[in-house]
């Protein structure tokens, strides 16, 4: 059986795992060095973020990602069609995928480490292997190989300040400010006990709002941003942001981080509390 039989277009398959299952757990240092990826001196555009993700996930689901000499993952673009809800992909979806991969087999990840009177910084490429196989026939047939550096292992393996990222959630997230808000959250959410109180600055920073934009502007993104990841989050019974921003105590800003309550749909199509 050629590769290409091997990975037989099955959207529907992808679709039906466990939603439970589409989980990265990575640590705080990995949220804070994705902000630092760069990409010919550019920050990293947050779709191209959200790929990454994407092909962590599917490392870590589909192979011994701690363990074999080597982080290699066969896939195919409609494995990541199914996870971004793209049930009739056209040739701008591939054109597209077919751009992530590249882009990031030329980015490089810098890491800054800081110890006592030591100043470390280690750099090297995310993907370090890629191939690409297509049929010249059907253009879903396509079998994608790719090696992830190993050094990345560190920022997954399990720790006490390992968060839980929901592939689909986060993968979802197409609003200004909303995909690294929500990782944001996740970072700051366990040690700060579900109650975030950060400066409005800092928020700023941490979310790429450029320098030249209004607070009425970046007010309105924010509350936008939240809707948004309630809203994907809610689909996918996963955690509920609620976000206030108090101008009174020294310009902090407070994120109030509430659990999910699960609903299940009525007749009507409706949704309820349980």
């Amino acid at each position: 059986m050629s590769r290409l039989q091997s990975l037989k277009v099955n959207v529907m398959s992808a679709i039906t795992k466990d939603n439970d299952n589409k989980v990265i757990r990575p640590n705080y240092d990995w949220i804070d060095v994705k902000y630092q990826i760069q990409e010919s001196n550019h920050e990293l555009p947050t779709d191209v973020h959200q790929f990454l993700d994407f092909l962590v996930w599917w490392a870590i689901s589909n192979t011994s990602f701690f363990d074999s000499d080597k982080i290699s993952a066969s896939v195919s673009p409609c494995d990541y069609f199914a996870l971004k809800n793209i049930k009739n992909p056209n040739s701008k979806d591939y054109d597209k995928f077919y751009d992530n991969l590249q882009r990031l087999h030329f980015t490089v990840l810098t890491w800054l480490i800081l110890n006592r009177n030591i100043e470390r910084k280690i750099s090297y490429a995310i993907i370090t292997y890629l191939d690409i196989t297509k049929s010249l026939k059907d253009k879903r047939k396509v079998c994608v190989t790719y090696e992830l550096n190993k050094s990345l292992r560190y920022f997954f393996k399990w720790c006490d300040s390992n968060i839980a990222q929901n592939i689909h959630v986060s993968i979802n997230l197409r609003r200004k400010y909303a995909y690294k808000l929500y990782l944001y959250m996740l970072r700051r959410a366990i040690e700060a006990n579900g109650v975030i109180k950060v400066s409005y600055d800092e928020l700023g920073r941490r979310v790429g709002r450029p320098k030249s934009e209004e607070n009425k502007e970046f007010n309105r993104c924010l509350k936008a941003a939240i809707v948004e990841i309630n809203k994907v989050s809610v689909i996918y019974n996963y955690h509920n942001f609620e976000i206030l921003i108090d101008k009174k105590r020294d310009n902090l800003t407070t994120i109030r981080i509430q659990q999910f309550i699960k609903r299940k749909r009525n007749n009507n199509g409706e949704t309820s509390k349980r």
